[in-house]
């Protein structure tokens, strides 16, 4: 039988931690070694007790929950699930913490939710799981960039550079943060990126990440041109294609009910468009999209990279593809970014 994994509970509210325990009553592979009602009273007891996990509330007393973050991975990196609310401010906050090295997120079980109890109890012990195995010390925390000036333009396309299209589902948000913030903003590449969740999740994403990084991060429009300096982000309802337009290439976007074959369908346009310059980039997800669209796109001559399995929340959609044939280039999601850097500068 495989170890159980130990996970400590922090929340200032007595009442919550008696909740999670109730939600955790019948999943027999996690014990709950240890609760602490504050950050500083989390931090004396890691030490102590070395959980699997932490799940980490943001608003308590004497010690918040980012500041126990950064202390946490500093004195003994751990997988942490943080909190949220997705209001504005939520939002904000929840990707503070994964850009200080939270692995994911989760929705705080309200009896006012949509989902019933049983699936909030379902979707807590299966974060809790694949938290427990990933490999912290690929989470590294991203700086913001201090100068990049707003009034540069992204240099105009052409029929020389690479397109490049990034696929992410589960684990998706810290897989982005981790790798776009990262790269060149001279580099001779167009970026799109397809991110399983809701359409006002990536508003805000978009707007947020958009901060730490040089290259400039939008929303995916309609007929917008893949040009280098630029990277488009699209969510769970929007399919994108790539299509030459009089030589450019741009983006062509279909909203409707979320599929769940769309970064095949990305990456497949994108191996028509592009050929030996179309790099399809797969991160961290679960099940098997992206890996018809990656072999059709080598099949065109184009590039694919995954991101390690190792370091993904959920490394179904990597290893589906590493299993499946040779990929040319793997790595957690900043070892991607340098990659790129190297391998892709003007």
């Amino acid at each position: 039988m495989n170890k159980a994994i130990k996970l400590l509970i922090v929340d200032d509210s007595k009442v919550f931690r008696k909740i999670i325990r109730k939600m955790l009553e019948a999943a027999q592979d996690i014990e709950i070694v240890g609760e602490a009602a504050d950050g500083k009273q989390a931090l004396e007891l890691v030490g102590s007790l070395l959980p699997d996990v932490v799940l980490l509330d943001v608003n308590m007393p004497v010690m918040d929950g980012l500041t126990t973050l950064k202390h946490l991975m500093i004195r003994r990196p751990t997988p942490v699930l943080m909190f949220s609310a997705f209001t504005k401010a939520g939002a904000t906050l929840t990707f503070e913490a994964l850009r200080f090295g939270a692995v994911d997120f989760i929705q705080k079980p309200s009896g006012l939710s949509a989902q019933s109890a049983d699936e909030q109890s379902e979707v807590l012990v299966r974060k809790i799981r694949l938290a427990a195995v990933v490999r912290v010390g690929a989470l590294r925390y991203t700086r913001q960039v201090a100068s990049k000036d707003k009034s540069l333009k992204a240099a105009r396309a052409s029929q020389n550079h690479y397109l490049f299209g990034l696929v992410a589902r589960e684990g998706g948000y810290s897989s982005l943060l981790q790798l776009l913030p990262h790269l060149h903003e001279k580099l001779a590449a167009g970026f799109v990126a397809w991110l399983w969740e809701p359409s006002d999740h990536v508003d805000a994403f978009a707007s947020y990440l958009d901060q730490y990084s040089r290259v400039n991060i939008m929303r995916v429009q309609d007929k917008a041109v893949l040009a280098p300096g630029n990277c488009w982000i699209a969510s769970a309802d929007e399919q994108v294609e790539v299509r030459l337009h009089f030589g450019l290439p741009r983006l062509s976007v279909e909203k409707g009910p979320k599929t769940s074959l769309a970064g095949d369908v990305l990456l497949r346009s994108l191996g028509v468009a592009g050929g030996v310059r179309s790099v399809g980039v797969v991160l961290s997800g679960r099940g098997g999209d992206g890996l018809a669209g990656s072999r059709s796109l080598i099949n065109k001559g184009g590039t694919c990279m995954i991101q390690s399995p190792p370091t993904c929340l959920c490394p179904e959609m990597a290893s589906g593809i590493a299993n499946a044939f040779e990929v040319h280039w793997e790595g957690d999601a900043q070892q991607l970014a340098f990659h790129i850097n190297r391998a892709f500068f003007v």
